[in-house]
């Protein structure tokens, strides 16, 4: 064997290495990517995407965008909350984590997985990434359209200034990290459960009813640390039992350890 070839031998990551663990983690990811992006499997994604910017767009340019005696900043806090949180993120969330391994075993294709030398850990964080990058490229640019199409398409576009940038970053932000809340629940439970679709609907019960949860209770939910960080707080009336709101030292953290 020459120096050459010993060299490129000794080049290569060692069985069990960190280096060998992130190179398989990065293919893995870039692979997951290339195969869903194309697939029908993104497609209720990218529909939950395109729908508030579509009907923002259509207002904006056929019944002339949000009417100037409307707060602007208040009727994107209702589109937010009640559509994004409530439904985007969700079943954004619910169609494409559930479907990480489901998705496989229904096209029989997990076994290829299984016969390549790769960890299932290191299977598991990939396709984790997969669903994360994906639904938060499309929820976090939805989000950010929507938000520019609300004020640049009103009769006071003006008021779009940087206090107005701050919240579309901010409103960015919280999509992001209820994509990783509501993914990692997902994920989890498209692997323990033969049929996602029960736990899905008892979540969704529990998190549509969060408002009116006595405080300790609405802890125990993900959109409770989301609605924490929203810029401009709306109430649900009389009906609803006030908490005091998670700081964010307290919400981010918390969601990224789920």
């Amino acid at each position: 064997m020459s120096s050459s070839e010993v060299g490129t031998v000794e080049s290569l990551p060692q069985p069990g290495s960190w280096a060998l663990r992130r190179n398989q983690l990065v293919g893995l990811v870039r692979m997951e990517l290339r195969k869903n992006i194309i697939s029908m499997r993104s497609v209720p994604l990218l529909l939950l995407g395109a729908f508030p910017v579509g009907l923002l767009a259509l207002a904006a340019v056929v019944g002339g965008g949000i009417d100037a005696e409307i707060n602007i900043a208040q009727a994107f806090a209702g589109i937010y909350r009640f559509y994004y949180l409530k439904v985007a993120i969700f079943l954004g969330c619910l169609v494409t984590f559930t479907q990480l391994f489901r998705g496989d075993m229904l096209d029989r294709s997990l076994h290829y997985y299984f016969l390549s030398p790769v960890r299932r850990e290191i299977l598991v964080v990939s396709k984790y990434l997969m669903g994360l990058i994906s639904t938060s490229l499309v929820l976090v640019a939805s989000t950010m359209l929507s938000f520019a199409l609300a004020y640049l398409g009103s009769e006071r576009a003006g008021v779009f200034n940087g206090a107005a940038v701050g919240d579309m970053f901010t409103y960015a932000g919280i999509t992001l990290l209820g994509c990783l809340g509501y993914g990692a629940v997902f994920m989890v439970a498209g692997l323990l459960t033969k049929n996602a679709v029960i736990p899905a609907l008892a979540l969704f019960l529990w998190e549509l009813v969060n408002p009116f949860l006595p405080a300790l209770l609405k802890k125990i939910s993900v959109v409770h640390y989301l609605v924490s960080m929203l810029p401009v707080p709306l109430s649900f009336g009389p009906f609803e039992v006030l908490a005091e709101p998670t700081s964010p030292l307290v919400s981010v953290p918390g969601l990224l350890l789920v």
